[in-house]
């Protein structure tokens, strides 16, 4: 089966499909679903000509796993990062948390340990509304200037 056949996937995916659930807010599915409702498209113009309504469906709801292939071409049809659609973290947040990170690693190095830890849970904020299944808030750094090709 080729994702990019231009045909419905649906009813051959099941060898594909996944039981182990992830925390809420932290699905592929549910971030294409939340980057397509704030896009204002509905599932069939987010399919384009490349997929099926159902095929997008299945991926909101998690009853399939896209290729990596189809996760690089929904990232860029809803213009954003394919980090940020694989992850939930754009670059720019990763960056952010480093750094840190790396500012609580010195502080650690300093036997600095209460400022060690604030440090670490002001890391875990920056990403933490994802783990939470909060609505994301997309940083402009990881949107593209434009999100229809």
């Amino acid at each position: 089966m080729r994702a990019d056949s231009g045909r419905s996937a649906v009813g051959r995916v099941t060898a594909r499909t996944h039981g182990a659930s992830a925390p809420r807010g932290l699905r592929l599915g549910e971030r294409v679903r939340q980057l397509r409702v704030s896009s204002n498209l509905t599932q069939s113009e987010l399919a384009g000509d490349r997929f099926s309504k159902e095929y997008i469906s299945q991926i909101e709801r998690g009853k399939t796993r896209p290729t990596n292939e189809t996760v690089a071409w929904l990232a860029a049809r809803l213009g954003v990062e394919l980090e940020f659609l694989q992850s939930g973290v754009s670059s720019e947040e990763r960056d952010r948390a480093e750094a840190i990170i790396a500012r609580a690693e010195a502080h650690i190095s300093r036997r600095e340990y209460g400022q060690a830890i604030g440090a670490f849970r002001e890391a875990a904020a920056s990403v933490a509304g994802f783990a939470l299944g909060r609505t994301p808030n997309v940083p402009r750094s990881a949107t593209r200037s434009s999100t229809m090709r």
